[in-house]
Protein backbone atom coordinates (compact mmCIF):
# COMPACT_ATOMS: atom_id res chain seq x y z
CA UNK A 1 0.00 0.00 0.00
CA UNK A 2 2.12 2.86 -1.25
CA UNK A 3 5.25 2.56 0.85
CA UNK A 4 3.33 1.45 3.95
CA UNK A 5 1.57 4.77 4.58
CA UNK A 6 -1.87 3.84 3.29
CA UNK A 7 -1.71 6.35 0.45
CA UNK A 8 -1.95 9.38 2.73
CA UNK A 9 1.72 10.20 3.00
CA UNK A 10 3.81 10.36 6.14
CA UNK A 11 1.48 12.67 8.09
CA UNK A 12 -1.72 10.67 8.17
CA UNK A 13 -5.11 11.81 6.92
CA UNK A 14 -4.50 15.56 7.13
CA UNK A 15 -1.40 15.65 4.98
CA UNK A 16 0.42 17.70 7.62
CA UNK A 17 2.34 20.77 6.59
CA UNK A 18 0.20 23.79 5.86
CA UNK A 19 -3.26 22.26 6.32
CA UNK A 20 -3.68 23.23 10.00
CA UNK A 21 -2.75 26.84 9.20
CA UNK A 22 -5.27 27.09 6.36
CA UNK A 23 -7.92 25.54 8.56
CA UNK A 24 -7.27 28.13 11.29
CA UNK A 25 -7.23 30.94 8.73
CA UNK A 26 -10.55 29.79 7.28
CA UNK A 27 -12.04 29.61 10.76
CA UNK A 28 -10.88 33.17 11.56
CA UNK A 29 -12.34 34.45 8.27
CA UNK A 30 -15.63 32.69 8.97
CA UNK A 31 -15.86 34.18 12.48
CA UNK A 32 -15.06 37.66 11.12
CA UNK A 33 -17.78 37.33 8.47
CA UNK A 34 -20.30 36.25 11.10
CA UNK A 35 -19.41 39.21 13.35
CA UNK A 36 -19.69 41.69 10.47
CA UNK A 37 -22.96 40.11 9.37
CA UNK A 38 -24.48 40.37 12.85
CA UNK A 39 -23.42 44.01 13.19
CA UNK A 40 -24.88 44.91 9.80
CA UNK A 41 -28.09 43.03 10.62
CA UNK A 42 -28.48 44.87 13.93
CA UNK A 43 -27.94 48.21 12.19
CA UNK A 44 -30.45 47.27 9.49
CA UNK A 45 -33.07 46.06 11.98
CA UNK A 46 -32.75 49.14 14.20
CA UNK A 47 -33.84 51.18 11.18
CA UNK A 48 -31.64 54.15 11.86
CA UNK A 49 -28.26 55.04 13.23
CA UNK A 50 -28.71 56.36 16.79
CA UNK A 51 -25.78 58.76 16.56
CA UNK A 52 -27.50 60.44 13.60
CA UNK A 53 -30.67 60.87 15.66
CA UNK A 54 -28.75 62.49 18.50
CA UNK A 55 -26.89 64.82 16.14
CA UNK A 56 -30.19 65.99 14.63
CA UNK A 57 -31.54 66.63 18.12
CA UNK A 58 -28.36 68.56 19.01
CA UNK A 59 -28.74 70.68 15.88
CA UNK A 60 -32.37 71.51 16.68
CA UNK A 61 -31.40 72.58 20.19
CA UNK A 62 -28.44 74.63 18.96
CA UNK A 63 -30.56 76.44 16.36
CA UNK A 64 -33.26 77.25 18.93
CA UNK A 65 -36.00 75.11 17.38
CA UNK A 66 -36.57 73.37 20.72
CA UNK A 67 -36.18 74.52 24.32
CA UNK A 68 -33.73 73.11 26.83
CA UNK A 69 -36.54 71.26 28.62
CA UNK A 70 -37.73 69.69 25.36
CA UNK A 71 -34.14 68.79 24.46
CA UNK A 72 -33.55 67.04 27.79
CA UNK A 73 -36.90 65.25 27.59
CA UNK A 74 -36.28 63.96 24.04
CA UNK A 75 -32.67 62.99 24.80
CA UNK A 76 -33.81 61.01 27.85
CA UNK A 77 -36.46 59.20 25.81
CA UNK A 78 -33.97 58.36 23.04
CA UNK A 79 -31.34 57.21 25.54
CA UNK A 80 -33.81 54.84 27.20
CA UNK A 81 -34.76 53.38 23.79
CA UNK A 82 -31.09 52.95 22.93
CA UNK A 83 -30.46 50.75 26.01
CA UNK A 84 -33.16 48.23 25.06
Amino acid sequence: MMNGYGGYGMHGNFGGGIFPMTMIFNLVVLIALIVVGVKLYKKYVSGTDKSKVFSILDEKYASGEITEEEYIKRRTILSNKKKK
